[in-house]
């Protein structure tokens, strides 16, 4: 492209004048000024000729230059389709890989959140513990205080009999001198009644505090029963938290490598995303560059459109010259008449070139309707890159949903085959419940044959081996042990048989479900098969390779958002019903 240089035009700058100098200096006919006229005249036309044939070349050069880049055009709109799609597999990988660790996260919160309760509860639990010790210990002070007031309330009992005992003996010292002080004894009779009368209240409040100290005591007795059932309580509880916090543990542990693993999936999911951003932005450049080499082509274009203007600018001057010229031989005819045949041969030669020129003037309009059309052509490629990329777009929704629909197709088979494997597990249970209950039957019967055997041998000697007899008792309830155990046997028995049949219905209506789901599927994706046939065959009939108008526009088909919801309504009517 680079390489190709501008046209050279040598045409001799003005002929006209060196006639009209040689004309001035030998006005009369000569011989050899029509030959060198002649060989002038063929010089112009060959070198015309040669102009003409590097124009030709020109225009195959550009043309296979043309064709080489819409090639290279081709396969990078190819590349970048398939970087496209790259890009959306990343993406939805990124996405996927985002939505998972969403979801670790809230799972993450929520043990969070659940640690921070079983704490939370903790903590309640050991300040209750914590506030009933002090209460305990607050109501052992009173009792402690209680006892010492009792203490107390005894030593003034005591006190007071005492001076009962001094007052005795004082009125018994009195008596004897009743004649000498009588009013002392009156004022000693006003004192002993005060004291006795005291001495009453002494005793009712004695009385009363042994009656506080027996109620005292119960509530002791009572308080001291509830700390132990409390204390009880609370290292069952203090247990139980404890165990609940190692499983706690272990599950936050299992989380956290878990997310681990997920932050590493979603750092290479990263890394995956930057390449693909790297070749998706490697790519955007060959466009770039394939976009500058159409403008430079375009310009080129441009130019040659110009010198072909030129040209024709130069044809028209060569016609005003051939116009001159064919005066100066009308002029050398008059002059020389013995030249007739050289004139008729330069008028053919004329000709030939008018001739030439209205060629190259019809080649160059056919190579401006070229130009035009490929201008078409580049417009019209130009809306079928956006219908493409319109396509590629619904495509890629359409590629999503189904994604969707197929991890929501995975998770339900992890479902079932949660199911297969419960079940199975169930039927080994069972089996092993069945080979126990047979075990069991046959102990039975052995046991109830030996019975028998015992029995008669005991009917026989029944008064010699009394201990024989309590043996045989003993085995006999054991039997009847065994016929209990049977009987439990059975119903369990049964309660597995009715957990299978549950889980026989329930594994059926999940494979029902996950039929009715293939078939909603397969159907979807046979429409969109066919919207996608549609789509090509609607392409190929903008292009024009198709005659027939395509069937896109005669029947409206549903649109993906409208399969779409349309899917997303049935499996949720699905759902609903197996949940119901």
């Amino acid at each position: 492209m680079s390489s190709i240089s501008p046209r050279r035009v040598d045409f001799a700058p003005s002929p006209r004048r060196a006639w009209r100098d040689e004309d001035s200096q030998d006005v009369s006919p000569a011989p050899g000024s029509s030959e060198v006229v002649l060989l002038r005249c063929r010089e112009t036309i060959e070198r015309l000729h040669g102009d003409v044939e590097e124009e030709r070349q020109k225009r195959q050069r550009l043309q296979d230059q043309a064709a080489a880049n819409e090639d290279e055009l081709a396969t990078v709109k190819a590349q970048l389709v398939e970087e496209s799609e790259r890009l959306a597999a990343a993406e939805r990988e990124r996405r996927l890989l985002e939505r998972q660790l969403m979801e670790m996260q809230q799972r993450q919160k929520a043990e969070k959140e659940m640690h921070e309760a079983a704490s939370s509860q903790l903590q309640g639990l050991k300040s209750e513990s914590v506030q009933k010790a002090q209460e305990h210990f607050a109501q052992q002070l009173r009792l402690s205080e209680a006892e010492a007031a009792a203490q107390r309330a005894e030593a003034k009992a005591a006190e007071a009999e005492a001076e009962a005992a001094r007052s005795s003996e004082e009125l018994r010292g009195a008596q004897h001198q009743v004649l000498e002080a009588e009013a002392g004894a009156q004022q000693l009779q006003e004192a002993l009644e005060g004291k006795g009368q005291e001495l009453d209240q002494a005793l009712q409040q004695l009385a009363e505090l042994e009656h506080r100290c027996e109620s005292l005591g119960q509530d002791l007795e009572d308080l001291q029963a509830d700390k132990q059932a409390i204390v009880e309580s609370n290292q069952f509880e203090l247990q139980e938290l404890a165990m609940r916090q190692e499983r706690l543990q272990g599950a936050w542990r299992e989380r956290e490598v878990e997310l681990q693993r997920a932050f590493q999936e979603r750092d290479e999911c990263q890394n995956d995303l930057e390449q693909a951003q790297q070749e998706a932005e490697r790519s955007r450049q060959q466009a770039r560059r394939l976009t500058e080499e159409n403008r430079d082509l375009t310009d080129k274009c441009q130019r040659l459109e110009s010198e072909l203007s030129k040209l024709r600018k130069k044809g028209e001057e060569l016609k005003v010259e051939a116009a001159e010229k064919a005066q100066d031989l009308e002029q050398l005819q008059r002059q020389q008449r013995s030249h007739k045949s050289t004139v008729a041969t330069l008028e053919q030669q004329v000709e030939e070139y008018r001739r030439q020129t209205r060629e190259l003037s019809q080649e160059l309009a056919r190579q401006k309707a070229e130009a035009l059309q490929v201008k078409q052509d580049l417009a019209g490629a130009a809306k079928q890159e956006e219908e493409r990329e319109k396509i590629l777009s619904s495509e890629k929704e359409l590629k999503k949903r189904a994604a969707e629909l197929t991890w929501r197709l995975e998770a339900a088979n992890k479902e079932v085959e949660a199911c297969r494997a419960s079940l199975t597990s169930e039927r080994e249970r069972c089996k092993e419940l069945q080979k126990l209950s047979h075990q069991e039957a046959e102990a039975h019967s052995h046991l109830q044959h030996q019975g028998l055997i015992s029995l008669s041998e005991l009917l026989s000697q029944a008064q010699a081996h009394a201990r024989l007899l309590a043996q045989v008792k003993a085995e006999l309830g054991g039997i009847s042990k065994i016929e209990f155990a049977a009987e439990d046997t059975g119903e369990l028995k049964q309660k597995y048989e009715q957990k299978i049949a549950k889980l026989y219905q329930h594994l059926s209506e999940r494979e029902a479900y996950e039929r009715k789901l293939k078939g909603f599927i397969e159907n979807e994706v046979h429409v969109l098969h066919q919207y996608n046939k549609e789509l090509e065959h609607y392409c190929q009939w903008r292009r024009g390779a198709v005659p027939d108008p395509p069937t896109l526009l005669k029947p409206p088909i549903p649109a993906p958002d409208k399969v779409g919801r349309r899917l997303m309504r049935n499996l949720q009517n699905l759902e609903d019903r197996l949940m119901a």
